[in-house]
């Protein structure tokens, strides 16, 4: 295996092709061939050690996805001093596994964020590799933007402008006189636009009602082009004619079921054994986990067994089916 694997990734050699003329060929030296099955695979087994040593302090947290990497820690106001220590540190152990391994981390992609409440907030000064890591208030990770108060405003307001983009198909495709009937419009919009607003949108749980209607304002603004409904038309008799919920019982509805998948996680006492109605940090803001309790099992405190935990989530998940409606 260890041969064939290294007679796939050498002796790789390209060319430019530029109308009728052709480069002469180079060697690859580094990398992996894009578009293959094994080069993720083979690219996860070269930088599987790195989680582990950039956490070995006890005090830094690391999410790795594919080469998105994410590194966090984090302490009380009366501490906060300490994050820049601790950060530091850890970008140096970083830098020394790129210098080892000859991997270049992209500074213009990389950013510092710190996530606060308070009104004075903390201004870590990180540095790698004797550069500065510029700072910023809001930030992109794997298609979420998250913002240092964690309203999620930006990324509804984000979700809602992609979502549009793909609205004017819709729109293409709907006239008075000709057009695609509701069934194709309908799955147009489930199978093409609606996956756009689904993405992630368990974390808009612990938003305010205000940033959640914008989604449901969008949501039903398609159900009228689907429908043909006019504006007096009551929301509840479109979202029947196409079979499809509130999208705040969508959020809900995939926050149950993303905490389900959560807490069966094997090795995973956090949430499992997670306690809703312990203290939190942040002062006036509920978490994703009591969000899920809160909006979706309208249960304020929560002390159960995983078990329990699992049959309340399978409940709740049935309870929006559009298919039970019954219009009068």
């Amino acid at each position: 295996m260890l041969m064939w694997i290294r007679n796939f990734i050498s002796q790789r050699f390209s060319a430019v092709r530029f109308g009728n003329a052709i480069s002469s060929f180079k060697q690859s030296e580094t990398g992996l061939p894009q578009g293959t099955v094994i080069s993720p695979i083979l690219f996860n087994i070269f930088i599987n050690d790195l989680p582990d040593l950039l956490a070995s302090d006890g005090l830094t947290n690391t999410a790795l996805f594919a080469d998105d990497l994410a590194i966090w820690c984090s302490a009380p106001k009366r501490d906060q001093s300490k994050l820049n220590t601790i950060l530091n540190l850890t970008l140096e152990r970083l830098h020394l596994w790129c210098i080892e391994n000859n991997m270049t981390l992209n500074l213009k992609k990389t950013t510092c964020q710190f996530f606060t409440l308070n009104r004075q907030p903390f201004s870590p000064q990180l540095v790698y590799n004797g550069m500065p890591v510029q700072q910023s208030d809001v930030s992109i990770y794997l298609g979420c933007d998250l913002d240092n108060k964690l309203k999620w405003t930006k990324h509804a307001e984000l979700v809602v402008s992609k979502a549009r983009k793909r609205l004017s198909i819709l729109k293409r495709l709907t006239r008075v006189k000709w057009g695609c009937n509701r069934d194709t419009l309908n799955t147009t919009y489930k199978t093409y636009i609606q996956p756009v607003l689904n993405y992630c949108n368990e974390v808009l749980i612990s938003a305010s009602e205000n940033v959640r209607k914008l989604l449901d304002t969008f949501h039903n603004q398609a159900l009228r082009m689907i429908t043909g409904g006019v504006k007096t038309t009551p929301v509840l008799v479109m979202q029947l004619l196409c079979d499809l919920q509130p999208f705040t019982n969508i959020i809900e509805k995939n926050a149950a079921i993303l905490f389900n998948r959560l807490i069966r996680l094997p090795n995973n006492s956090f949430w499992r054994d997670y306690d809703s109605d312990g203290g939190r940090n942040l002062k006036t803001q509920k978490g994703f986990i009591q969000c899920v309790f809160v909006r979706t099992f309208n249960i304020k405190s929560l002390m159960m067994c995983p078990l329990n935990y699992c049959l309340l989530l399978t409940h709740s998940t049935t309870q929006y089916s559009t298919s039970d409606w019954t219009l009068f």
